[in-house]
C-alpha cells in the first residue's frame, strides 16, 4: 500500500521544469505522480546496493531487520541506536549539481511503498544529505538520463507533423544500427567518469550540456583548448545526432574524460610528493 512521504517542495532547474510541464500535458500525470515515479526509479536501480548497505548498517547497530525497518519507517534514522562501527560507500548522486538559478516547486508528499520509504530515508541519511536536496538531485539525474530517450519522443509524437520520421524509426534505431538508448548509456558512463564540476568553468559547461546548449559547450572547449573536461562534453553534444561517426565521437569524448582524470591524478601525486619533501 502506498504511503505519503512528506516533503513540502523540491528544487529544479528551469529547463527541467519545462520538461516536466511538457510531459504532464502529454501524460495527464500530476507533478506528485511524476516525481514519485522518478524516486521509485532511483530506488529500483539502486535497490541491490541500498539493501547491502542496510545490512551493514543493521549489523553495526546490532539490530534485527524487523526492528530496524519498523524504527526507520515510523521514526526515522535518527531514532536508531548509534553505530558501533562506521560503514563507507561511494555516493549515489555526487555528479549532480543543481544550478544557481534553480526554482522552488511545491510538492507536499511522494507516493512510495513501505520498503521504498525506508530505503529513501536510509539513502538520504547515508549520503549525509537533506530530503529536499536529495530528491531534487534524483529528479535532475532522472531527467538528464532519460529525457531524450523516454520522454521527448512522446512529447514530439503529440504532433502529427513529427510522425513521418517517428514511423521510420519505431524500432528505436537509426540507419546506422544503434539507438538513442545505447548512446545515452555511454553518455551516462562518461558523465560519471567526469564527476562533479569543481570550478566555475566546468560548472558552466556542465549546465550548458544538461540544457542542451551544445554550441555553448563547444565555444567553452574552443576557448579553453587545454581543458579536457570541456573537450569531453563538447564531443558528447554531437553524439545524439546518431550519425555514422557517433562511435568515433563517443570514443573521443571517453579519451578526453580519461585524460581529465589522468591530469587530476598527476596533479595530486605531484602535490603529495612536494609535500613529502618540503
Amino acid at each position: 500500500m502506498a504511503e505519503n512521504y512528506s516533503i513540502n517542495y523540491y528544487y529544479c532547474s528551469p529547463e527541467d521544469l519545462k520538461r516536466i510541464d511538457l510531459f504532464r500535458k502529454v501524460s495527464g500525470d500530476s507533478e506528485i505522480a511524476l516525481v514519485s515515479q522518478y524516486v521509485r526509479g532511483f530506488l529500483g536501480i539502486n535497490r541491490k546496493k541500498l539493501l547491502k548497505l542496510a545490512r551493514m548498517d543493521i549489523a553495526s547497530r546490532e539490530m534485527s531487520w524487523l526492528s530496524w525497518g519498523k524504527t526507520v519507517f515510523a521514526e526515522g534514522m535518527e531514532a536508531l541506536p548509534p553505530r558501533k562501527k562506521n560503514i563507507s560507500s561511494s555516493p549515489f548522486l555526487d555528479r549532480i549539481v543543481l544550478p544557481e538559478n534553480k526554482e522552488k516547486r511545491r510538492l507536499n508528499y511522494l507516493l512510495l511503498g513501505l520498503q521504498n520509504t525506508i530505503l529513501l530515508k536510509f539513502a538520504i541519511f547515508n549520503e549525509g544529505d537533506s530530503p529536499l536536496n536529495f530528491v531534487s538531485c534524483v529528479v535532475a539525474e532522472h531527467l538528464e538520463r532519460n529525457w531524450y530517450t523516454l520522454y521527448a519522443p512522446q512529447v514530439e509524437a503529440e504532433s502529427f507533423e513529427n510522425w513521418s520520421d517517428e514511423i521510420l524509426t519505431l524500432n528505436g534505431a537509426d540507419d546506422n544500427g544503434f539507438t538513442k538508448e545505447q548512446v545515452q548509456e555511454v553518455v551516462n558512463a562518461i558523465l560519471g567518469t567526469l564527476g562533479t564540476p569543481k570550478n566555475s568553468l566546468h560548472r558552466e559547461a556542465r549546465e550548458a550540456f544538461i540544457k542542451g546548449n551544445y554550441q555553448r559547450v563547444e565555444l567553452l572547449a574552443s576557448t579553453n583548448l587545454y581543458d579536457f573536461y570541456c573537450k569531453s562534453l563538447a564531443h558528447l553534444g554531437r553524439a545524439f545526432e546518431l550519425a555514422s561517426d557517433t562511435p568515433t565521437i563517443l570514443a573521443e569524448s571517453a579519451r578526453a574524460a580519461a585524460d581529465f582524470n589522468r591530469e587530476k591524478i598527476l596533479l595530486k601525486l605531484g602535490s603529495d610528493i612536494k609535500s613529502a619533501f618540503d
